[in-house]
């Protein structure tokens, strides 16, 4: 099997990112500098609050989420550029898209407005007619080597209830004629703000939209296949489910917002929704909850496969007979696979000119270009690349049909979990009633329910604003909000997304690399650290500070390394930790029987890995066939951010945490405990104490499940 490298894909790469300053964009961003070596991070940022582009991204960096980086010069890696994804041509000045056109190679699209009920004019402006923008200025970038547009799963949250979701491009019809988006687009935005919301109050009813926000980024998805398909940029959309907080690092339990399934948790620890009667879903459902820290690993991995020229091999999903079958988005026909850079630009300017008529979405203005056609600078060998289109790739980041979670079992889970804790702050008596497999929602009862909670939110949030308690508060009424947003029959759909290529680009990533991305979440990929960490104690998360990187990879490289034993193992890779923030890379690879037995007859390219960094390396290259380095080639060179010993343990303690619903549960109910229930300031989180932990959480002695599961002290 061919694998494709995060890490060689992003060496020495240029990088724009846009939506830094949002939860998802600055976990991309930490995890660009800390774990790849990329030359230039330019984040698109806009002065907000008084605050300049400098001061707004020099505030990201001072954030909790960055405490690992925290005086590392990997940090002046970081530019700002100044722009709005809601201004004409994005509000980048000319000398800023020169320089942008000459250097990116990869752009990380994670920008939007996730209000689910705003008004459609704002939401179309920042999902559709901001991603529109974007794409026409990379479709002039020199050496573009992939565009991620990060959208989301409930794109097709129009399907039938119970259905299961394919990584593929939905149509929608008025009857039996496809719809025109950027026509549909450009009829709302040309309508007054309270016209265009009634005339799609009676879109999304009509296809089974449940609010604006889902129609806004299902109508952007058709015009970034569209960009792909006719101006062949090398684009990847991205569709994560429910976001939550952090599995492992850069710490887990860590969240950024309080949004879907994070704010419903802050509710419930705050004893909002102690009735089953408040539950307005089936017990039975499933609730498809993705950990954030995953959701940036396949956004980095998509982003890899794509550079790597591996995108048919991650959409050929093998058959039962063996056959390859293609799950992507038709690409163009062969005369458009066959046309010159001139035939490109014609592609766009089709696009271009079709929506020049928009006040706010002009033409792009790059003066410099407008003689020359894109990318007519590239390298030969890029250009001969793009004679053959790769398929557009579309990757599901879910848990539905990999460890599914019922609505049962998030409920139940939350009583074992927050119940241990006295948060100073429940409006209820005890805890919550746990629910059953046969609960079936009463909504008239729920909305009374719900209707009653929200006067006791109201009341409670006054008198805590009252005491000085403002962003306690604050945080109160989103936790209020986001589970009565959720809580809502309409969006119990109970949807199902196939997750093909998101398990084919685990497969096929470097064996090397799969302890540091995480790109799926089920409790098999993590049977090293659950069995072979469980009889330690961890200072902070269940591991033996002495024994915990040792045992973790010894446990995974075991099938990798036949000729080493384990104890070799843990003592070459103790020392590597210690040396390289990048040691733990040695893993076997599953899902080997994913590839099907026509997959040699798919074109791959893709750069040679480098070999292990442990000092048995050689001989499991040479079981595996493998040729070995040259002589006097370097086997490993250091990459991502030099990190202190002390840190590279605690990254080596947060990886070996087991990754099981119940274990997530709990540190995202420890996090928002210290964080909105006991300390004064967030940014005082990290980096963390065993003293600190004891004191902001207060867990009690009678606690032993928590203090078993968690293990912040001994």
């Amino acid at each position: 099997m061919v694998h494709y490298s995060i890490h060689d894909q992003f060496d020495g790469s240029t990088v724009l990112l846009t939506g830094s300053t949002g939860y998802v964009g600055q976990l991309v961003l930490e995890k660009l500098l800390r774990s790849l070596s990329v030359r230039t991070v330019y984040v698109l940022t806009r002065p907000k609050r008084g605050e300049d582009i400098q001061q707004r991204v020099d505030k990201l960096l001072a954030s909790p989420v960055f405490h690992l980086l925290r005086g590392n010069e990997v940090l002046r890696k970081v530019v700002p550029i100044a722009g709005d994804m809601r201004a004409t041509d994005l509000g980048i000045s000319l000398a800023d898209r020169q320089k942008l056109s000459r250097e990116t190679n990869h752009v990380i699209h994670c920008a939007a407005d996730i209000r689910l009920e705003a008004g459609i004019h704002d939401l179309l402006q920042a999902n559709y007619e901001g991603t529109r923008q974007l794409l026409k200025l990379c479709c002039y970038f020199n050496n573009l080597q992939s565009f991620v547009h990060v959208s989301s799963a409930y794109t097709n949250m129009n399907a039938p209830v119970g259905s299961l979701v394919k990584e593929a491009i939905y149509p929608l019809q008025y009857g039996d004629n496809l719809v025109d988006d950027y026509e549909l687009v450009q009829e709302l935005l040309a309508m007054p703000a309270h016209n265009a919301n009634s005339r799609v109050a009676g879109l999304n009813k009509a296809w089974n939209f449940p609010n604006n926000y889902t129609l806004s980024k299902h109508l952007a998805e058709y015009m970034v296949a569209d960009f792909h398909k006719h101006c062949n940029l090398p684009i990847a959309i991205a569709r994560p489910t429910l976001i939550s907080s952090v599995a492992r690092d850069p710490y887990p339990g860590y969240t950024g917002n309080y949004a879907g399934h994070v704010g419903a948790t802050l509710a419930f620890m705050a004893g909002l929704f102690d009735s089953p009667n408040a539950n307005n879903y089936k017990a039975s459902n499933v609730w498809d909850v993705i950990p954030a820290d995953v959701v940036v690993g396949d956004i980095l991995a998509a982003a890899a496969a794509v550079s790597a020229g591996l995108t048919r091999a991650v959409t050929a999903t093998p058959t039962r007979d063996g056959r390859l079958m293609e799950s992507c988005y038709p690409c163009s026909n062969s005369s458009s696979s066959n046309s010159s850079s001139q035939e490109k630009l014609e592609g766009l300017t089709w696009r271009s000119s079709k929506r020049s008529s928009s006040k706010n979405s002009g033409p792009m203005s790059l003066q410099p270009f407008s003689s020359s056609t894109p990318q007519q600078d590239a390298p030969q060998q890029q250009q001969d690349d793009q004679q053959q289109q790769q398929p557009l790739l579309i990757v599901h980041i879910g848990s539905s049909t990999l460890y599914p979670l019922t609505i049962m079992e998030s409920w139940n889970y939350g009583i074992e979990a927050y119940g241990a804790w006295d948060t100073g702050l429940r409006l209820c008596r005890g805890c919550a009633e746990p629910l059953t497999v046969d609960h079936e929602p009463n909504p008239e009862l729920a909305a009374k329910y719900v209707a009653w909670t929200g006067w006791k939110v109201w009341a409670v949030a006054k008198v805590l604003s009252w005491m000085g308690q403002e962003r306690v508060a604050r945080k109160l009424s989103v936790g209020y909000e986001s589970f009565a947003l959720l809580n809502q029959p309409k969006t119990d759909v109970n949807l199902r997304f196939s997750t093909n290529n998101m398990q084919r680009l685990d497969a096929l990533l470097d064996p090397r690399e799969r302890s540091e991305f995480l790109l799926l979440w089920k409790p098999k990929a993590n049977t090293a650290g659950s069995k072979a960490l469980a009889p330690g104690a961890a200072p902070r998360f269940g591991l033996s500070s002495t024994t915990a990187a040792a045992a973790a990879a010894a446990a995974a490289g075991k099938a990798a390394l036949q000729s080493t034993s384990s104890d070799e193992m843990s003592e070459d890779v103790i020392k590597a930790k210690l040396q390289s923030s990048n040691s733990s890379r040695c893993t076997s690879v599953d899902g080997e029987n994913l590839t099907s037995s026509s997959s040699s007859d798919v074109e791959l390219h893709t750069s040679d890995g480098e070999d292990c960094c442990c000092s048995s390396s050689s001989s499991a290259d040479s079981s595996s066939g493998s040729p070995k380095p040259a002589a006097g080639q370097r086997q490993q060179k250091q990459r991502g951010a030099v990190l202190s010993p002390e840190k590279q343990q605690q990254v080596a303690e947060m990886r070996a945490i087991p990754l099981q619903w119940r274990d997530f549960h709990i540190n995202l109910g420890a996090f928002l405990y210290c964080t909105v229930f006991r300390m004064p300031e967030p940014a005082k989180l990290m980096p963390i104490t065993r003293e600190q932990c004891m004191n902001w959480l207060s867990i009690k002695p009678e606690d032993a499940f928590v203090r078993h599961q968690f293990n912040l002290y001994k």
